[in-house]
């Protein structure tokens, strides 16, 4: 072979690797960057399209509405006479402010009991419950719960 055919031999595999490292390229382009990049311009113009709505209200407005009372007739038939029914619209739900007012309320209705009573009502029911633990009938009653509630059927041969 001489020189020129050798050259252009070398020049073909030449131009054929550039051209496969080119397609890979593209291929990488179009496979992975392309979708990231339209992702980013659809999530920067919903964005700023969203700048000044505020989603929480959004999703309470949607979730607090109401579908329009309906009417229901039933037909007549030859055994009973007709029936109409009608739904009453609900009770329009409270502001934020009015439940607020009605927890307040609630508030001034409670007692606050002082330290001392706290301290009593503690007493009294830790001798309760030392009475109630110190009689044998009580420890065996809750020995046997506990190995109902631990072992189920299975602990009932003993």
């Amino acid at each position: 072979m001489n020189d020129k055919t050798i050259r252009n031999i070398l020049i073909v595999v030449t131009v054929v690797v550039v051209a496969l490292i080119a397609l890979g390229f593209i291929s990488t382009l179009l496979t992975n960057i392309v979708p990231i990049l339209i992702a980013a311009v659809v999530g920067f113009l919903l964005g700023r399209a969203s700048v000044n709505t505020n989603l929480f209200d959004l999703a309470r407005s949607m979730r607090v509405q109401k579908p329009a009372p309906t009417t229901v007739t039933v037909e007549k038939t030859a055994a009973k006479p007709a029936v109409k029914v009608v739904e009453t619209p609900a009770q329009p739900e409270q502001t934020p402010a009015e439940r607020l007012a009605d927890g307040a309320d609630e508030l001034k209705e409670m007692t606050v009991k002082s330290g001392e009573e706290i301290e009593a009502e503690a007493r009294l029911r830790e001798q309760e419950i030392a009475k109630r633990a110190s009689s044998p009938d009580a420890v065996q009653a809750a020995l046997e719960e506990r190995r109902k509630r631990l072992l189920g059927d299975k602990g009932e041969g003993g």
